[in-house]
């Protein structure tokens, strides 16, 4: 097998989740020591589960929290989270791009960037690096989570989603 050359990637181009379905607390089928990424913005709390985010068809999930722009990135095989906000009303449009170096490529405005440095991956030359993480976020258990944040809203994905609001019992 050749190793692959400098600066190759894999393109496997998806859009992320926009604005996804979001359920109360009580609804949401968490485990409490299941894993979310917590963000709050505006006084406004929302939990990802990292499960949710774990499946290649949400490593990018964007979003309207109180109000404003937020999207959620997750990396499964980094283990790197990074959060992005925008000027406006609508959601980022923030693309899963592939994989470059065992880790998560995402397109914005037409622009590559490796998700965990922000360097641009393919682009013009006098595109900058794409900071991340205006949004603080925390990576908790969902029980501290709902403590912390009882009001909370939790998202569930989108319908095509491989998590199911229902917890499936293994077969006996």
């Amino acid at each position: 097998m050749r190793p692959e050359p400098a600066g190759a990637w894999l393109r496997a181009e998806a859009d992320g989740v926009r604005t996804p379905r979001t359920v109360a607390p009580e609804d949401a089928a968490l485990e409490d020591t299941d894993e979310v990424v917590g963000v709050v913005v505006n006084g406004f709390a929302r939990a990802y589960p990292l499960r949710i985010l774990a499946d290649p068809q949400h490593h990018v999930i964007n979003d309207l929290i109180g109000g404003s722009a937020v999207s959620v990135a997750y990396c499964d095989q980094t283990e790197c989270i990074r959060t992005y906000t925008g000027p406006g009303p609508e959601p980022l449009q923030i693309a899963i791009a592939g994989l470059r170096e065992h880790g998560l490529v995402i397109r914005v405005d037409g622009v590559y960037f490796d998700h965990k440095s922000g360097q641009v991956v393919e682009g013009p030359p006098q595109a900058a690096p794409l900071l991340g993480d205006a949004i603080p976020w925390t990576r908790t258990s969902w029980a501290q989570w709902r403590k912390a944040h009882p009001q909370t809203e939790v998202s569930v994905g989108n319908e095509f989603s491989l998590y199911r609001v229902e917890r499936r019992q293994p077969a006996r």
